[in-house]
């Protein structure tokens, strides 16, 4: 079975705030924003010019956007490519003279708030550019695989180029990059490679609305299929924090590569899927956030955030029991965080889903090669005579046993081990000893549309060891299999994409057995990878793996090693024998690779640092090309920015690196905490890293003693101090005695023109309306816009309570609350609008009432509410459900050889239908052929039951008995069928040309069928 991933969101508290995005400018009251620096910004003439000048850069990066269609005099849409297409970001393409990444566009918007991991529904349609450091401040880009970041460094992607998405400066929020692809030889996943840079902010203003990345899949329809998000958290262990001075937020970054996986396996092969990896701000919009992705396809990181497992493939049929459930699993790590199988959970399932027996013994574990075993035993299952049952494992990780509490790893599950039944007890007689086993047949995808013809027969000898006196049929689904319904016909040619089909194996009408079987369409995809660009004087280009290759230039290795300019080809063929293509183009470039840097910052013991260039060269430059030299470093350099160049033995000029030496501070002290246990109480904090002195207070005071106690509640900033004088980073530590009783409070919401109100009814000494940011006497705050605020109060002593949001939504953009009476047979339902208004309607605005209370049939009905000062409400949709009775209850008499079956309706009714309404009625029960057949009942009065589909078996014939006389080199062969019938057949019932290979049939004249 596939493996099902549960993908790990790291999230930071539990808080809403108002995001500025929708901040009017001229509103006056009191919300949240932050400068470029993160600081909240207070005055409300200060929050007007922000919402300015941020607005006129918005304004750029749309016009941005638009520039680039205009400039290429084009629509930027995109085709379906095959999965792996330019999945390394290496080929571009020229647009009406403009550079532009291949099959990948990007737009911008803000994502709706409280703004942390929600997406934005934006389709993309702008070209990505080329990378060019002299215009990075860009939404997304191409940047060199060795790009230094002024926060993690060098990013050490792979080949030439990486993509990036967001910037440190961005205006709007959020940016996303799609491409469209379909998949071609049944992958299960997308695998890509990702680092993010994610500031974060140690308070409750910023609760769902950090900074975050995320990736997703969405379907043709649009609809996610698979998505995973990633959040700032300083607590957060498989993060590195950028050493600063200051103390008011935290840079984090994935110092490695991590391992991208989205799960795709519901997707057909060559039906068309869109990726998406999206960078956002967070929801203040002070604090950045922002990612590289790099080669898709090619997994480059041993470290992810996911943890997987997959359950063998089981298809037991009447198996011996005990029968082992063993399976394979993933640990997730990260940052040098990793985690241990805390327990691994097997549930076995009815025909119903519902779980009929769990355990998490397992009879072997084996950590080493991340293996497990179950036992099931006889007296596991609740019926082993003629049910069916599936499985599924869930494996939970700890992290216990190391000192990073802010670190967790989501469960992982697979529930189900094999298409259709994993254990099935079907027929399972000691007359009825049918052995079978699952089996796969496979096939080159000749045409590259997804679909061959499959012959189904080449199967038989594959899911049994002896076909002598078996009959076989093929099904597109269990259901119909064990009905004996919609057997695939032309089963010798047979046309299907991959999939799971079910085959009946029969001795005779009541012993037969059912397997799954797998029909595989193979079509290999290709790809290459490799530095497009030969002005160092050659490059390397490889082919994805296969089992062997053939390259235009006549090469037949992985990898092959090019001097010159030009396109390049290379038909990849795997173990099977099927084979694709894949082809890149060099173009003529000035440009050389970016250069590999080595460098060394500054520390306690020197001021200065230096740069090294490690990639091959023959001159080199720090100062943006103003200078040259053969030397390869540059040491005693001050704190500042330098710009490396280098060019080739080909005369080729590379684009400057731009480097920042920065002034030294050192890494963030660890510590451990303790909270006030009551109103009143003390915390203390113990600084666990050794050092000569320590801080509480950001360094204002320093102590030789590492733990502070008597703590009031509040934030404190810690650092250390050695004894050369170097001081540390700042951590937040935050004391919380959250001992009060949650606020009660009252709202009035804005309305159109009129602005709203909260009123904090709980008595206190102060009062929040921002999440503990400012604190006043006033328990009421008015000239409220629309948005969502963080209530809280605090006494004396500096206790506090928890916080409580509040939304305020302006009456003409909320709906009504309602509840509804749902109508039953012979009467009509109601709706009665709850949201307290003036007037109220049940037509969309057509006609008004002061009644909130509406009698009506069953349908859907836009409901309205209007306040006195004539403001309407947004439509909600009340849906009045048509009344149905109770589904019938059935009896059945299935068919036999000459006699039709019986269906009887057992609940009381006026009237019966055996076709789904077609005809009725007044008797109960009817005789009836082989088929499936929809029963309504329906009253006098004209109520009627949802339909209740019923199986009548279509049932077998028992295979008869031959005798065979060979033919010989002068006379012909014979077959005399010894079963009495009314017909005979010797070519599988089909009139054609004579056979080597006969199939023989017999049909009796029973008129019934007829």
């Amino acid at each position: 079975m596939k493996l099902k991933i549960l993908l790990l969101f790291i999230l930071f508290h539990q808080c809403v705030v108002v995001f500025s995005q929708e901040t009017n400018p001229n509103s006056s009251n009191k919300i949240l924003l932050e400068d470029k620096n993160g600081h909240l910004i207070q005055t409300l003439d200060e929050q007007n010019e922000f919402l300015k000048i941020r607005e006129e850069k918005r304004k750029k990066e749309i016009l941005n956007l638009k520039k680039v269609n205009l400039n290429l005099k084009t629509t930027a849409t995109q085709q379906a490519v095959e999965m792996c297409t330019n999945g390394s970001f290496e080929q571009y393409e020229t647009i009406s003279g403009s550079s532009s990444l291949k099959n990948f566009l990007y737009t911008i918007g803000d994502p709706p708030g409280p703004t942390q991991c929600q997406s934005i529904s934006n389709t993309a349609n702008s070209y990505i550019n080329r990378y060019d450091p002299n215009n990075m401040n860009i939404m997304a880009t191409g940047v060199s695989s060795n790009l230094v970041d002024p926060y993690m460094g060098d990013i050490k992607a792979f080949d030439q180029y990486a993509l990036k998405i967001n910037h440190e400066n961005s205006s709007t929020y959020g940016s996303i990059v799609q491409g469209k692809r379909f998949k071609t030889n049944n992958e299960n996943y997308l695998k890509f490679n990702y680092k993010a840079v994610l500031q974060s902010v140690y308070d409750n203003s910023h609760t769902d609305n950090q900074a975050f990345v995320k990736a997703r899949i969405l379907d043709k329809n649009g609809v996610v299929v698979n998505e995973f998000c990633l959040v700032g958290d300083e607590k957060n262990c498989i993060f590195t924090k950028v050493p600063s001075q200051t103390s008011s937020y935290v840079t984090l970054y994935t110092a490695n590569w991590q391992s991208g996986i989205l799960d795709i396996s519901s997707i057909p092969n060559n039906e068309e899927f869109t990726v998406e990896f999206m960078a956002s701000r967070c929801g203040l919009g002070g604090h950045f956030g922002y990612m590289y992705v790099d080669d898709i396809c090619l997994l480059h990181s041993t470290e992810n955030l996911q943890g997987s497992v997959e359950l063998d493939p089981l298809d037991k049929v009447c198996p011996s029991l005990p029968i082992s459930v063993c399976g394979n699993y993933t640990i997730p790590n990260s940052g040098g965080i990793s985690s241990s199988v805390k327990k691994i959970t097997l549930n076995v399932y009815n025909s119903n889903n519902v779980s009929v027996y769990s355990t998490s013994t397992t009879s072997s574990l084996d950590t080493t090669n991340k293996k497990f075993c179950f036992t099931l035993n006889a007296t596991d299952f609740p019926n082993s005579t003629n049910a069916n049952y599936n499985v599924g494992v869930q494996v939970d990780y700890d992290i216990s046993g190391t000192s990073c509490a802010g670190t967790t790893f989501n469960s992982a599950t697979d529930p189900d081990a094999n298409s259709g039944w994993d254990i099935s007890f079907l027929n399972c007689t000691s007359s009825c000893n049918i052995n079978v086993t699952t089996a796969k047949i496979s096939q080159c995808d000749a045409s590259h549309d997804g679909s061959e013809n499959f012959d189904l027969s080449k199967l038989n000898s594959l899911v049994v060891t002896s076909t002598t006196g078996l009959s076989f049929s093929y099904y597109k689904n269990y259901n119909d299999a064990e009905a004996n319904l919609n057997a695939i016909a032309n089963f010798t040619s047979y046309p299907s994409s991959s999939t799971s089909i079910f085959v009946r194996v029969s001795k005779d009408a009541t012993c037969y057995k059912i397997i799954s079987a797998s029909l595989e369409v193979r079509n290999p995809t290709a790809n290459i990878t490799g530095i497009l660009n030969v002005c160092s004087g050659s490059t390397v280009l490889t082919a994805s793996s296969g089992s062997s290759y053939l390259w235009s230039t006549g090469g037949t290795s992985q990898s092959i090693a090019v001097t010159s300019t030009g396109n390049y080809s290379v038909t990849v063929t795997d173990s099977f024998g099927c084979s694709s293509d894949a082809s890149v183009s060099i173009e003529a470039s000035q440009t050389a690779v970016s250069p590999i840097l080595q460098i060394t910052q500054p520390s306690c013991f020197s001021t200065t640092g230096s740069i090294k260039v490690t990639s091959a060269a023959s001159q080199y430059s720090f100062d943006d090309g103003s200078t040259w030299s053969t030397n390869d470093t540059k040491s005693n350099l001050n704190p500042g920015t330098y710009l490396v160049k280098i060019k080739t033995i080909n005369g080729c000029t590379s684009y400057a690196q731009s480097v920042t030496i920065t002034a030294v501070s050192t890494s963030y002290p660890n510590y451990n905490y303790t909270n006030p246990l009551f109103c009143g109480d003390v915390g203390s904090i113990t600084i666990t890293t050794p050092s000569a002195y320590y801080s509480f207070d950001d360094g204002v005071t320093w102590v030789n003693y590492a733990t502070a106690t008597n703590l009031s509640p509040g934030n404190y900033k810690i650092r250390t101090k050695d004894l050369q004088g170097c001081i540390s980073s700042a951590n937040n530590v935050l004391i919380s005695s959250n001992t009060l009783e949650t606020p009660t409070y009252t709202t009035i919401q804005p309305a159109c023109n009129v602005t709203g109100s909260i009123t904090i009814n709980t008595i206190s000494d102060f009062y929040t309306f921002d999440g503990g940011t400012t604190w006043v006497t006033s328990n009421t705050i008015s000239n409220l816009s629309s948005g969502s605020y963080s209530l809280g109060i605090k006494n004396a002593l500096g206790c506090t309570s928890y916080y409580t949001y509040v939304y305020l939504n302006d009456f003409q953009y909320s709906y009504p609350e309602y509840t509804t009476e749902q109508p039953v047979c012979g009467s009509n339902g109601s709706i009665t609008i709850t949201t307290v208004a003036d007037s109220y309607s049940f037509d969309n605005g057509v006609t008004w009432t002061s009644n909130n209370v509406a009698n009506l049939t069953y349908g859907n009905y836009p409901v309205k509410a209007k306040n006195s000062a004539g403001c309407i409400s947004a439509a909600n949709y009340a849906y009045l459900y048509q009344p149905y009775l109770y589904p019938p209850i059935i009896s059945i008499e299935q068919p036999t050889c000459g006699v039709n079956g019986k269906i009887t309706v057992n609940s009381l009714s006026d009237f019966y239908s055996f076709d789904n309404g077609v005809t009725w009625t007044t008797l109960n029960n009817k005789s009836l052929p082989p088929g499936y057949y929809n029963i309504i009942i329906k009253n006098s009065i004209g109520c009627t039951s949802y339909p209740t589909g019923v199986y009548l078996n279509n049932p077998d014939v028992a295979a008869p008995t031959f005798t065979v006389i060979q033919p010989t080199c002068t006379t012909a062969g014979s077959i005399a069928i010894n079963t009495i019938a009314d017909f005979y057949s010797f070519d599988g019932g089909i009139l054609g040309e004579p056979h080597l290979h006969y199939q023989i049939l017999i049909l009796m004249d029973i008129t019934t069928f007829l």
